[in-house]
């Protein structure tokens, strides 16, 4: 289709840079190594596959996949393909580094706190299908200083269980501007946590993301999120991700 062809035309400078991107909004990570792994294999020959792929593939946030995802891509084309046993050997080196982060860091209160390095590689994007908490109609007047409960993994390890629990407070101090606090207040450790908004237009079209800093959680504290709005007549939802993570 267009947009696939549109894709297969992306020059390698420009997939590197998307790679290396945090504020990416995508639906998962492993959506995202579908597509390099297609690109990859669009490729004429493979010498260049190889080129690409040991500087390609490093970038790809495997630490963000569910063990489910990880499984399939042992099964998937370019893990198998015979001719490529170096590709191959750089992915069981990543998959082994997912493994080991979803092994080791839910203990990292209990054992002698092991390096997860670099850090970026081992933290989240801006994912659509497991981080949304809540959203919100921007042009709506219902929501203004409104207090709803959410909830969201309660480990830094990608799961599509939530049980951690969250107050979030919206308050809409202009036509422009938006203060988000979040509160967690189920959890007698510290929770260190990103939050970020993501600002879509009446077409379903990314507008803007705003992400907060890591930010410790405590049952005696809160986050606050300022946002203002770049384009407030074309905004029409913003959603809310809350996304534990490692420091």
């Amino acid at each position: 289709n267009t947009n696939q062809n549109e894709w297969f035309r992306c020059d390698f400078d420009f997939i590197r840079d998307l790679l290396s991107t945090s504020n990416l909004v995508l639906t998962n990570e492993y959506r995202l190594y579908t597509a390099i792994s297609d690109w990859l294999l669009a490729r004429s020959s493979d010498t260049p596959i190889l080129t690409y792929a040991c500087e390609l593939l490093p970038l790809i946030r495997f630490s963000q996949m569910l063990p489910i995802q990880l499984h399939q891509i042992e099964q998937s084309i370019l893990y198998q393909r015979n001719n490529n046993e170096q590709i191959q050997e750089l992915l069981k080196r990543l998959l082994y580094q997912a493994y080991r982060f979803h092994t080791l860091a839910p203990l990292r209160r209990d054992i002698d706190r092991p390096e997860f390095l670099p850090l970026e590689w081992y933290l989240p994007r801006e994912y659509t299908e497991m981080n949304i908490t809540d959203r919100v109609d921007i042009q709506s007047t219902l929501r203004f200083g409104i207090q709803v409960d959410v909830q969201t993994c309660s480990s830094p390890v990608p799961s599509v269980d939530r049980t951690a629990d969250w107050k979030v407070v919206y308050r809409k101090r202009s036509h422009d501007k938006w203060t988000l606090k979040v509160h967690r207040h189920d959890e007698t450790n510290e929770t260190h946590a990103q939050v970020t908004a993501i600002i879509y237009d009446y077409e379903r079209r990314v507008l803007q993301v705003d992400r907060g800093e890591t930010f410790i959680f405590t049952t005696s504290n809160q986050y606050e999120l300022e946002i203002v709005l770049n384009n407030p007549y074309e905004a029409k939802e913003l959603y809310l991700l809350i996304k534990p993570v490692i420091s």
